[in-house]
């Protein structure tokens, strides 16, 4: 049976995994620790595989179980330093500095901050798919993503950004 755009488990892991593992990373700031939660997550979806595969987007489905796991271990304390720089990404070019910059702000959000924003720039949610994804109101995941682009842009002096 073909499922959406997959035809099966290992071609949905095939395509989805990298920007899980980059979903994951933006959420916990650890290399290890995201590489940990996205199999997790891909574990569950194996375990339920004969129920999810016959919904609409079990990419979606994986993702939002991702971002659970990824809240779960934040508030279990689990937070490394947000500051944290590979000596070979420091001696790259402006545009990756930037970029380090931008993710390490986000990172040092507050954790439905943090998750509104990336479901909102990084995987293009609506309000209502986000309010979904997070387990809130539309009007909720508003006030979290206002008050996180008015700390983002304080933070990296991008007053243009409001």
């Amino acid at each position: 049976m073909s499922v959406g755009p997959y035809h099966g488990f290992e071609q949905l892991y095939e395509i989805e995994y990298p920007s899980m593992l980059q979903l994951a990373y933006l959420m916990t700031g650890d290399r290890a620790e995201a590489r940990d939660l996205t199999q997790e997550s891909f574990a569950r979806l194996l375990a339920e595989w004969d129920k999810v595969k016959d919904y609409d987007k079990p990419g979606a489905w994986t993702r939002r179980v991702l971002i659970r796991l990824c809240a779960r271990s934040q508030s279990r304390g689990a937070r490394v330093s947000r500051t944290e720089v590979e000596p070979a990404e420091a001696d790259r070019s402006d545009a990756v500095g930037a970029s380090h910059d931008i993710t390490a702000a986000i990172q040092g959000l507050p954790l439905r901050q943090r998750t509104v924003i990336v479901a909102t720039y990084w995987m293009g949610c609506s309000a209502a798919q986000t309010a979904q994804l997070v387990g809130c109101k539309e009007a909720t995941v508003r006030v979290h993503l206002h008050r996180a682009r008015i700390t983002l842009a304080r933070q990296l002096d991008r007053e243009d950004w409001l």
